[in-house]
């Protein structure tokens, strides 16, 4: 049975088991100026901290409206309407947590908090937990796990920088990998963009795996791949989105697990030679032998076992296609007739034709060089076609939002593309076709400075120094023109300028 009494403010404390943290500070202003205008409508919630005696507590515990009474203290009410009721902390928490869960604000850290407090004072399983709350069962876990973000995370979430759909991606990362993402979240893409990204650099396809996933002995605590609950298949509610149900998403894992098993491969097969798969432009970086190829059926006098231990970069060639712990044979001579050459496991091989266009190349390339270095190596006269020429290619070289940038900047009506969307870089290239020499010079060194100040990316630290330097140079009223820019524009664009 629930008692209404009217209770001095003083004698009222709040629970610690409040999930509610976060209160508007606008809305609390406005709530105070209606209470000390109008008084409380609504009475409070709370319960005896200890079993009194008489109608009258010493000491109540707030189980709901934790919010009209701190607008009461701010607004110097002595006394509060209350509905005092025996509850025990179980039955307390689930009201509050019910109670907070319907309001239309409530940030969903607090609905974490409240969720694991609830779990905790009732011994909940996850699917009794959903039961209780009505909710299914993928939405409460994706809560729950809001308890596994890192404070830069959280700050971030909470200022509503970003958004449920960012924080459910950063919640179920490890800690290490949350840090890593911290610079992606401030950017502000989507959480759709943030997703590809997350899965680009830590998922993992197990079936790529060079070990046994099945074996829970060869990382003891981290157990067999199967029943991990970082494997996207084994905790579908929280990975949902993603497509493969074999995909690891513990990459320091993923290695250990790799280093385990190349360890093992290296300790049985004590003879093998030590392989690295590295390219010829990142073969210095290998510690292991990098020149050799698979032997396949084939044998020669070089033919050895190896076993890979250390991938650089993809395998430069197909002949060094192979999973890390692999057992090879192999040939380690590079002149070997056998297995060296141009030969592959298809029956390709070059034609003297192909050869003989590839050195025809290469003294092209040696021609083109010494023309070069000859050429550079004195001043000679430069005309106005030459310059127009130098003009084009940095055109070209614009990238596609930075050539939008210029058309935009000067008002130029882009022309529609062949296969669609719009042609910027035809639309700069028609309008700077017919400058004058003096103007073309003046536009090589606009096109730079378009090039690296027109245009930025979300989170850039561009400052614009060139532009606003020869702005500023130029007599240019910048001060006037970044009013100008923070103003909404009401009035339609100007005609196209024209180009001296």
């Amino acid at each position: 049975m629930s008692e209404l009494q009217k209770v001095p403010i003083g004698s009222l404390q709040e629970s610690k088991n409040n999930p509610r943290r976060f209160f508007d500070k606008k809305a609390m202003t406005e709530l105070v100026a209606s209470i000390r205008e109008q008084g409380i409508v609504t009475p409070l919630l709370a319960r005896p901290v200890q079993n009194g005696v008489g109608p009258v507590y010493k000491h109540l515990e707030i189980v709901s409206g934790h919010r009209r009474y701190l607008a009461a203290k701010d607004a110097g009410l002595v006394e509060v309407p209350v509905l005092v009721r025996e509850m025990t902390d179980q039955q307390a928490v689930e009201l509050m947590v019910l109670e907070n869960d319907q309001r239309e604000n409530i940030h969903p850290l607090e609905q974490c908090t409240g969720y694991q407090q609830l779990q905790k004072e009732g011994n909940l399983s996850l699917e009794q937990l959903a039961t209780r709350l009505g909710k299914s069962t993928a939405y409460v876990q994706r809560r729950l796990k809001y308890a596994d973000l890192i404070e830069p995370i959280r700050k971030l979430f909470l200022e509503n920088k970003i958004g449920v759909g960012h924080a459910d991606q950063a919640a179920r990362l490890q800690p290490e990998q949350q840090k890593q993402i911290v610079p992606w979240l401030k950017r502000g893409d989507s959480a759709r963009n943030l997703a590809d990204e997350i899965a680009r650099h830590f998922f993992l396809v197990l079936k790529q795996a060079p070990f046994d996933t099945t074996d829970a002995k060869l990382v003891a605590k981290a157990g067999s791949c199967v029943t991990c609950p970082k494997r996207t298949g084994f905790n579908k509610a929280l990975f949902e989105d993603v497509r493969s149900a074999d995909t690891c998403t513990d990459p320091a894992c993923f290695e250990e697990k790799t280093r385990a098993f190349i360890k093992i491969q290296v300790g049985t097969h004590k003879d093998a030679v030590l392989l690295s798969i590295a390219s010829q432009y990142e073969s210095s970086r290998a510690k292991h032998l990098t020149t050799w190829v698979k032997a396949g059926d084939k044998n020669c006098p070089d033919t050895k076992q190896g076993v890979v231990v250390e991938q650089i970069s993809h395998y430069a060639n197909h002949n060094q296609e192979a999973k890390l712990g692999q057992i090879l044979k192999i040939c380690t001579n590079q002149k070997c007739k056998t297995h060296q050459s141009y030969a592959s496991d298809s029956g390709y091989k070059r034609s003297d034709a192909s050869k003989q266009a590839d050195r025809k190349r290469k003294i092209e390339l040696r021609r083109r060089a010494l023309v070069f270095k000859e050429l550079a190596s004195d001043t000679f006269p430069m005309a106005t076609k030459d310059y127009r020429v130098i003009l084009g290619h940095a055109i070209e070289g614009l990238s596609h939002d930075h050539a939008k940038s210029l058309a935009d900047a000067m008002e130029w009506q882009p022309a529609a593309a062949k296969y669609g969307g719009k042609d910027y870089h035809g639309t700069v290239k028609k309008n700077l076709a017919k400058l004058t020499a003096d103007a073309v010079y003046q536009w090589l060194y606009l096109l730079m400075l378009a090039e690296s100040d027109l245009w930025f990316h979300s989170g850039s630290t561009n400052k614009a120094q060139l532009l606003d330097a020869k702005a500023k140079q130029a007599g240019v009223p910048l001060a006037q023109l970044a009013k100008q820019a923070s103003e909404k524009k009401s009035k339609p664009k100007a005609a196209p300028k024209k180009v001296a």
